[in-house]
């Protein structure tokens, strides 16, 4: 594995720490082990790393140096529907705004949990699924996966 995005961490704070041979950045809360966003890179790809930013406890984003250039991942971990501070806009509007942020001759790459679902065969009734889809159009994203298995 060279680069995994983590969600539901419940790490505190943010920060770097080394894991066997795997390098660990993460973004929490400050206090509650609730939330929080990891990414986890090989040595080759902690090399290239250029640099990262704990946006919240649940967006994480890091700039790595490649052959063609630079990349963007960021990952992100969406509230439930469920969740009492559900709040679509607010949580979609900072993902965004990172996006926007990203230079334009960077390749960009989104991770992470969204609390949705989406595919052909899947008839799935909630207001994520909504905002999903639109958040991804508005930022001209595409949807490579949603399930696993």
């Amino acid at each position: 594995m060279n680069l995994a995005g983590l969600t539901e961490t419940r790490l505190t704070d943010s920060g770097m720490c080394q894991v066997g041979e795997h390098t660990v950045i993460h973004s929490g809360e400050d206090q509650a082990n609730l939330n929080g966003v990891a990414l986890v890179l090989d040595g080759q790809m902690n090399k290239s790393m250029v640099s990262w930013q704990a946006v919240c406890s649940r967006i994480l984003r890091a700039r790595l140096l490649h052959k063609n250039g630079h990349i963007t991942v960021i990952t992100a971990y969406a509230p439930t529907e469920e969740n009492p501070i559900f709040n679509e806009d607010s949580f979609y509007t900072s993902p965004e705004s990172v996006i926007h942020s990203v230079p334009t001759h960077d390749k960009l790459v989104v991770l992470g949990d969204f609390n949705t679902e989406t595919g052909c065969n899947r008839i799935v009734i909630g207001n994520n699924n909504w905002i999903f889809f639109i958040y991804c159009n508005n930022v001209y994203l595409h949807i490579a996966r949603t399930r696993f298995g």
